[in-house]
């Protein structure tokens, strides 16, 4: 038979978490997004708004034939690039 013994320490140091997290370059976000719209927002990982914008620009090239799109697509092109470098500023400070 064997002497088995438990031994649970007492004064156990804290340990520390390391978090590595992804740093978005603002810069790149907004580039990207003015050379097509919707890869800023890809590039910050947000896909589902990233290929939504890049449906409503599709959408407006149609509408160019209309007139309305020579406004709608300048819009939401600028708006892209907009949200594009804000998210990735709020990104970087952790504020999502």
């Amino acid at each position: 038979m064997k002497n088995t013994e438990t031994i649970e320490e007492t004064n156990a140091q804290p340990t520390t978490k390391i978090v590595y997290r992804d740093i978005k370059n603002p810069g790149t976000a907004a580039v990207l997004s003015a050379l097509c719209t919707g890869l800023g927002q890809i590039y910050n990982g947000q896909i589902g708004k990233g290929v939504g914008l890049m449906v409503i620009q599709a959408i407006n090239v149609l509408l160019m034939f209309v007139v309305i799109g020579l406004i709608t697509f300048p819009l939401v092109w600028l708006y892209g690039i907009y949200d594009a470098y804000q998210v990735a500023m709020k990104e970087n400070r952790n504020d999502l």
